[in-house]
């Protein structure tokens, strides 16, 4: 079972339990995973209206899961706050802080806490 957390624009998050939820093509490079925290691609990818970001913790931990263009700079914070241990799946539809959407291209998402920084690419499509 993970928990489903859904952003809508500005910071409200919605949960939801999900059975069985799979991600084909999950990534198992090192350099996604540290010490127990692991951030899967994200799928599908690319993407349009929503992708689906995969988040493992190895304890209850505060951290950030943001989006960023490929400039660096911040487009969605999708999380701040209390992660708990396990998986949760954080859903993005493709709009910024501002509830606006955004341009087709290249993002990264990054996952940050006291312990470690993991970062990924997507791709979203008009």
């Amino acid at each position: 079972t993970f928990t489903l957390l859904a952003g809508t624009h500005g910071r409200s998050i919605y949960k939801a339990d999900v059975t069985d939820l799979i991600f084909p093509d999950e990534v198992s490079e090192k350099s996604n995973k540290a010490s127990g925290y692991e951030l899967a691609q994200n799928y599908p990818n690319p993407f349009n209206p929503t992708t689906s970001i995969k988040v493992k913790f190895p304890q209850n931990e505060n951290g950030t899961l943001k989006i960023y263009n490929i400039l660096g700079q911040e487009v969605k914070t999708l999380h701040e706050g209390k992660f708990t241990k396990g998986t949760s799946v954080f859903v993005w539809n493709g709009t910024n802080n501002n509830g606006k959407t955004v341009s087709s291209g290249t993002y990264l998402y990054t996952l940050k806490t006291s312990n470690t920084t993991l970062t990924q690419k997507m791709q979203f499509l008009k």
